[in-house]
């Protein structure tokens, strides 16, 4: 952990190394199409599954013998009528401005986060610092534990880039081209 922030500068520094010398147009060549569908598809159900899992726990001073308590419920409302109203946005704003329902939703999410007490939710008060991210080896094994550990981070996070991509490009009805350079200039 204490040369998390040197992994992080160093995954950067890899990912900006394979978008300068477009590196990443290799991928698309050694990945097959349905690996990218079963990529995607396997990555969103992990989320959505520890997503759940994790947004209806509460805090144990909270917790009864009956599973819907008040603060589930409370939960379990909120997010109904978010995905209510992310979907009327959606269809009325799917053709015109398709962006419009995600920053409303997100918007809207933070000033109820803001001003809602949310048992549930408990985050601990941690100091900011700023420094610059140098690494402490004990070892030459450190280092090329932390440089392996970076390499993976950014080729992965870079196939994770490539295959929305290739995904989007696929259900995009234009049948537009993505520009996988472009989008790793952002990562």
């Amino acid at each position: 952990m204490k040369n998390m922030a040197f992994v992080i500068f160093l995954t950067a520094f890899l990912q900006a190394v394979i978008w300068k010398f477009n590196l990443q147009k290799y991928i698309l060549i050694a990945v097959p199409g349905y690996l990218v569908e079963g990529l995607l598809a396997g990555v969103g159900l992990k989320i959505a599954i520890n997503f759940f899992a994790m947004k209806y726990e509460i805090t144990p001073a909270l917790e009864t013998d009956a599973f819907w308590n008040l603060a589930r419920i409370e939960m379990m409302l909120i997010s109904l009528t978010g995905l209510g109203f992310f979907l009327y946005l959606f269809v009325r704003f799917q053709y015109t401005q398709p962006v419009i329902p995600y920053f409303v939703l997100i918007i809207v999410s933070m000033f109820i986060a803001h001003f809602m007490s949310m048992p549930m939710l408990h985050v601990d008060d941690v100091p900011l610092t700023f420094s610059l991210p140098l690494p402490r080896f004990d070892s030459a094994l450190v280092l090329f534990y932390v440089f392996g550990f970076a390499l993976m981070l950014a080729v992965i996070d870079v196939i994770e880039q490539v295959m929305s991509n290739a995904a989007i490009e696929k259900i995009d009805r234009l049948k537009r081209k993505c520009n996988t350079n472009n989008s790793l200039l952002a990562i």
